[in-house]
């Protein structure tokens, strides 16, 4: 991999924007739903999305504090969350509903959730790429 030289850059609408642009070819980390937008708005776009592989998929959660001024409050907002109106807004905007069909993803495809690291962690990930995958000198 470091030996083509990637080109190591953050925001993902911008590097979409990039690709769909013609600046390169294709990348390994987006979110999809940039790409999906760019399709549905004009089906020439250059975008496909390659599922065979395992997609990466962030794995949040609601958490309500014991400690909260307001337990109940929070308990609404959990539910609201999950109610079908927040579930089809979140499918409106191309997002990853829990309680409905995904907009766009097929239901045979391999999701791998994940969830943020410790600094140590991704400390050590970036020394690694580093190492291996970045700049060769």
């Amino acid at each position: 991999m470091g030996q083509n030289q990637p080109i190591i850059q953050q925001g993902h609408t911008q590097r979409m924007e990039l690709m769909l642009t013609g600046d390169h070819a294709l990348q390994g980390d987006n979110y999809f739903y940039t790409g999906v937008e760019a399709k549905r708005k004009d089906p020439k776009a250059p975008f496909a999305m390659v599922l065979t592989a395992p997609v990466l998929s962030f794995a949040g959660a609601m958490v309500i504090n014991k400690n909260t001024q307001h337990p109940y409050a929070s308990a609404l907002f959990v539910d609201w969350t999950l109610s079908e109106d927040s579930q089809n807004l979140i499918n409106s905007i191309l997002r990853g509903p829990l309680t409905i069909k995904h907009p766009y993803l097929p239901d045979n495809v391999k999701l791998v959730t994940y969830n943020i690291v410790s600094d140590d962690v991704t400390k050590r990930l970036h020394e690694a790429w580093n190492q291996s995958i970045g700049r060769m000198k």
